[in-house]
C-alpha cells in the first residue's frame, strides 16, 4: 500500500462469517476478525522469568542449607516447599546427584525440571572410583571400556547439545580422559 491508497474491502459470501477481507495488492489478502472476542476465549498471558537457575543437589536429600538456600532465598522462594517438591520427585535416585533447572517468575512463582547426573558421575560409577585425577596426563585413576562409555552416551544423549551417537560417544570418552580415566 501507497501513500493514501485505501485497502478494498471484499465480502467473503457468508462464507466466514465474522472476518472482514482486505485486499491489498494482487498478492496480498489480510483478514480481520471483527466480532468481539468472548472472554472465555482469550489465551492467558504467559508468566514472565525472572531468572533461570540450575543446581546440583543430591537425589532426595535437598535441605535449605548452602547451595538451595541462598540461591533461592535472594529470589524470593519459598525454599522449603522447593526442597520438598525435589525431594519428592527424587526420592528414587537416593544419594545421586541430579540437576534442576529452576525457572523463577516475577510473581515468586517456581517451576524445575530434573536432568540426567552429569557424565561424570556415570564415569565414577562404571570405572568403580570415588573422584577423578588430581594429576590429569600423568596419574591414571581408574580404566572404563568403550561398551560402557556407549552405554552411557545413550543413556545421555537427550541431555547433549548433539544428537549423532559417535558425537556422544567422543564427548564422554573426553570427560573420562579430563578424569584421568582410561578408555579401553
Amino acid at each position: 500500500m501507497t501513500g493514501k491508497e485505501e485497502p478494498r474491502r471484499l465480502t467473503a459470501g457468508g462464507y466466514f462469517p465474522g472476518f472482514t477481507f482486505y485486499k491489498l495488492s494482487f498478492r496480498f489478502l489480510f483478514l480481520e476478525f471483527t466480532k468481539p472476542r468472548s472472554p472465555a476465549i482469550i489465551p492467558f498471558m504467559a508468566k514472565k522469568v525472572k531468572v533461570i537457575l540450575k543446581l546440583n543437589l543430591k537425589g532426595g536429600e535437598a535441605n535449605p542449607a548452602p547451595p538451595v538456600g541462598p540461591a533461592l532465598g535472594q529470589h524470593g522462594i519459598n525454599i522449603m516447599d522447593f526442597c520438598r517438591q525435589y525431594n519428592e520427585k527424587t526420592k528414587d535416585k537416593k544419594g545421586q546427584i541430579i540437576p534442576a533447572q529452576v525457572t523463577i517468575y516475577e510473581d515468586r512463582s517456581f517451576t524445575f525440571v530434573t536432568k540426567l547426573p552429569p557424565v561424570s558421575e556415570y564415569i565414577k560409577k562404571y570405572a568403580k572410583i570415588q573422584k577423578g585425577s588430581g594429576k590429569v596426563g600423568s596419574e591414571i585413576v581408574g580404566k572404563i571400556k568403550m561398551s560402557d562409555i556407549e552405554v552411557i552416551a545413550r543413556e545421555k544423549l537427550g541431555d547433549m547439545n548433539t544428537t549423532n551417537l559417535e558425537s556422544a560417544k567422543n564427548t564422554v570418552a573426553g570427560s573420562a580422559k579430563s578424569m584421568g580415566v582410561q578408555v579401553e
